[in-house]
């Protein structure tokens, strides 16, 4: 009976410690291949990538920092790339795609969901990471902050008044895309209201916007008669702050851009809209 017992409490240990092995490590990959970083690469409807950077960080046996990246021009659905012997943090990717004579930068998305890895990971049992480039939905949880833009792989608007409406005041915003949105997906329409006096730090913004290219109304709801009204859209511009447009229409339109910050990465540049009684 000791004999049982004591089995029974030495198998109950090694599961519990599989199981938290599973939750930071994560279950071995069949495709993992020592020395190597592998994973495929895809958009939200499944095809594959163009002009992919993939970025991993760590160190050697020896402790020098290792900081590479690897390039894929594509059309590709994966990718595989040398690591020198050592251990790393959870790779990174991005995607570089030209809209509209833009050239934007979007950050590729974990394709389970995951964050990023509790642990380093020894190149030595090969690196695995799947990615995939989404324009919309919300971040892994403990990624951004649900409430202002970097909760979201989606961009997003600020929206504000260039006038007096009162004390109170509902608005109905709604964007229109202009043609195929960043990825080559159709998009639709996207109506946002918003109410005055602010009341939430989210009321600031249209968040989780697709990327693409719109054109933008908006209205001053009065019951059953709503008042079209005027607007402007613009993205300031860290050079020339004051070089906004001062000339309103019954329609703008929106457009995203990437920019670097005092950090060099890419960013997503948040435009305005500003509407006007």
């Amino acid at each position: 009976m000791i004999q049982r017992a004591l089995m029974s409490v030495m198998i109950t240990a090694v599961v519990l410690m599989g199981g938290c092995d599973k939750g930071t490590s994560g279950p071995a990959d069949p495709r993992a291949k020592a020395g190597r970083v592998v994973g495929t690469l895809a958009d939200a409807r499944g095809g594959p990538l163009s002009n992919v950077t993939v970025r991993v960080r760590g160190f050697t046996r020896g402790g020098d920092a290792v900081d590479k990246t690897f390039e894929v021009k594509g059309p590709a659905k994966g990718y595989e790339f040398e690591l020198p012997d050592g251990t790393y943090s959870t790779p990174e990717a991005v995607v570089t795609a030209e809209y509209h004579n833009r050239t934007l930068v979007f950050p590729l998305a974990p394709a389970d969901g995951a964050t990023e890895w509790l642990e380093a990971r020894d190149a030595k049992a090969g690196l695995v990471r799947d990615f995939v480039w989404r324009i919309s939905g919300a971040r892994p949880a403990g990624v951004g902050n649900p409430l202002d833009p970097t909760g979201y792989w989606g961009s997003a608007v600020v929206f504000d008044l260039g006038g007096d409406f009162g004390d109170t005041a509902n608005f109905e915003v709604t964007l229109k895309p202009d043609g195929p949105l960043v990825d080559g997906s159709e998009g639709g329409p996207l109506t946002f209201v918003r109410r005055i006096p602010w009341r939430r730090h989210e009321d600031h913004f249209l968040l989780d916007i697709p990327t693409g290219r719109y054109t933008a109304t908006a209205k001053l709801l009065y019951g059953n008669r709503p008042k079209a009204l005027k607007l402007i859209s613009y993205t300031i511009d860290p050079a020339n702050p004051d070089a906004a447009p001062t000339s309103s229409a019954l329609s703008a339109t929106v457009e995203f851009e990437t920019r670097k910050d005092k950090s060099g990465r890419d960013v997503q540049a948040t435009p305005s809209i500003v509407v006007f009684p």
